[in-house]
């Protein structure tokens, strides 16, 4: 009858501890092939399954090519990637920050206003006023000119 069922465990394709024969032990599978193991059933086709086989072959070259064109574009995307990070860091460090200090206006003059920007004699230092705490605050930047230089030396 076909609705037997037979005593005894059936053996599976994966291991009794779920590992497919890999070292793992704690039930994942660690690996699992890409073609499925063929049985002798498995290799002789069927009567009028021979053009479906012919179709899952070649459908499965095709998925092959692909995944094949997938990895290949995403090796070259990291490659691109890591390059453009190289330069970006390179980059940065090269980035360079100068400051150039305005003269006050004959109207802030008039206004009794102050600069609160100082170009330090090195010029490297500019110091700046922080009204609220009422000190001066140092930046170190690459160049500084003080309101006293022309348009032509900056």
């Amino acid at each position: 009858n076909d609705n037997d069922v037979e005593d005894g465990p059936k053996e599976s394709p994966i291991g009794a501890n779920g590992n497919n024969g890999e070292a793992g032990g704690n039930g994942e599978i660690n690996h699992i092939d890409a073609e499925p193991a063929l049985t002798e059933e498995s290799q002789q086709p069927k009567t009028g399954e021979s053009s479906d086989t012919k179709e899952d072959s070649e459908e499965l070259q095709r998925l092959k090519e692909q995944v094949q064109n997938m990895e290949q574009s995403l090796s070259q995307q990291r490659q691109y990637n890591a390059s453009f990070l190289q330069k970006l860091l390179e980059a940065k460090g090269n980035i360079q920050v100068y400051c150039r200090i305005r003269p006050l206006t004959p109207q802030e003059e008039a206004q009794n206003q102050k600069i609160v920007v100082e170009a330090m004699p090195n010029s490297y230092e500019t110091a700046c006023w922080d009204a609220k705490q009422q000190e001066y605050k140092s930046f170190v930047l690459d160049r500084t000119w003080g309101p006293q230089q022309s348009q032509l030396e900056v």
